[in-house]
């Protein structure tokens, strides 16, 4: 049986970067770096690791900063399928996010970078 998880992710043209907050995910706030809830960070959906189909590559890390925000995201790199409308890509690199110092939308859990 296949698992199909849909997150609601930003396409942003201005990256090659794709990725997913995970069901992991560490939270922290983005001034004082204290923990937070998942809640706080302000994602939608989470990826759910456990359900999901993705592989690991290891000793690979993701870690990114978006200024003037100064929000960051720090995880680890899987391939996992990703589906856009009829197009699939079996196997696309995709950074799982375990921590983040992030203001969200409470919608989008990730970004596919094209």
């Amino acid at each position: 049986m296949v698992s199909i998880l849909d997150i609601l992710s930003f396409i942003d043209t201005g990256s090659s970067d794709t990725w997913a907050a995970t069901s992991q995910l560490a939270c922290a706030a983005v001034d004082t770096h204290a923990p937070l809830s998942q809640a706080a960070c302000g994602f939608g959906k989470l990826y759910d690791t456990a359900v999901g189909q993705f592989t690991n590559i290891t000793g690979e890390s993701f870690a990114i900063g978006y200024f003037p925000e100064n929000v960051t995201l720090q995880g680890s790199m899987a391939t996992a399928p990703i589906s856009l409308g009829s197009l699939t890509v079996p196997e696309q690199k995709v950074a799982l996010v375990e921590y983040a110092e992030w203001i969200g939308d409470g919608a989008s859990s990730g970004l596919l970078g094209l």
